[in-house]
């Protein structure tokens, strides 16, 4: 067979059918995307000899106040707990510590988890879930605390300023001043500078050295 560059037809391209891209968030004007019900549906509030309630708005199309408002996924674990004839009391942790800490523009609400023991231990800084807009530090309270017992870690769990109220990157700085205090701060709480972690439900790309 004769060598060469292959001249054999090739199949055209398949387009794939075009997708309008969706408006900016607030302009009723503009469609809106259809996106996966991944937030608490009837299903998770489960009622036995009840009418079950309609399922709540989707949290894209109500306003940051009224999102805030709305069940949370704690509500639906707590929710189907119950339902289960399980407990709801929090996991008990060693020592839990309410501060509030200076921040870029205001004071940051954090918690710290300490679990038994005498330490120096290592430390996680905490950031909750909720888009930069919904939940706080009550509302995934429970994580933390299966962290620190589970990982025999201090955790600093750390509220941030939320959207549409300030606007970016007001969070991301909210996030690396608790993670700098934390660092500054650790050996005063039995907690070890030289071993801090990062993890959190919401993706804050702060993107932290891991330790000083």
């Amino acid at each position: 067979m004769a060598r060469g560059r292959d001249v054999s037809p090739r199949r055209p391209l398949r387009r794939s059918p075009a997708v309008p891209i969706p408006g900016r968030l607030g302009d009723a004007s503009l469609p809106r995307p259809i996106l996966p019900q991944t937030y608490p549906t009837p299903d998770l509030f489960p009622a036995p000899n009840t009418a079950r309630s309609t399922v709540p708005p989707h949290p894209l199309s109500l306003s940051a106040a009224d999102a805030r408002k709305q069940p949370s996924p704690a509500d639906a674990v707590k929710a189907l707990l119950k339902a289960q004839n399980k407990s709801t009391t929090p996991e008990v942790v060693a020592d839990v510590d309410n501060r509030s800490i200076e921040g870029p523009a205001d004071k940051i609400k954090i918690r710290i988890y300490t679990p038994a023991g005498d330490g120096p231990f290592p430390v996680i800084v905490y950031y909750h879930g909720g888009g930069f807009v919904i939940a706080d530090l009550d509302t995934y309270d429970s994580t933390p605390r299966a962290l620190a017992n589970a990982t025999r870690a201090i955790v600093v769990s750390s509220h941030y300023r939320q959207a549409p109220e300030h606007k970016f990157p007001a969070a991301h700085e909210d996030a690396f001043a608790a993670y700098r205090w934390t660092l500054d701060h650790a050996a005063e709480f039995k907690g070890d500078p030289a071993r801090v972690a990062w993890p959190g439900r919401v993706r804050v790309a702060i993107s932290p050295s891991p330790c000083r």
